[in-house]
């Protein structure tokens, strides 16, 4: 909750930028804990999901959310998700 809060209530943004300058690989680590859904707690990949909408919300990080839930094995993440949310 901390990063949700940091990313859409920080008027600052100097300090995203500098999480970010430390922590490059942070949305393709996120997306990544939302793609194991046997090995990771359901809270925590809803965490995971807050956190990627937060900063998709912020158009500068929109790329790059959209990059890492679009690449690579990641390809159809979200529409499975959704899938699995509907056949429950």
């Amino acid at each position: 909750y901390a990063f949700i809060v940091l990313v859409q209530a920080s008027g600052d943004t100097d300090n995203v930028v500098s999480f970010f300058t430390g922590e490059p690989e942070f949305v393709n680590e996120l997306v990544t804990l939302v793609s194991y859904e046997d090995t990771v707690p359901e809270k925590i990949r809803i965490l995971c999901l807050l956190s990627l909408v937060a900063l998709s919300q912020d158009r500068t990080r929109q790329p790059a959310v959209l990059t890492a839930i679009t690449s690579g094995g990641h390809r159809g993440l979200l529409s499975g998700l959704m899938q699995r949310a509907i056949d429950s």
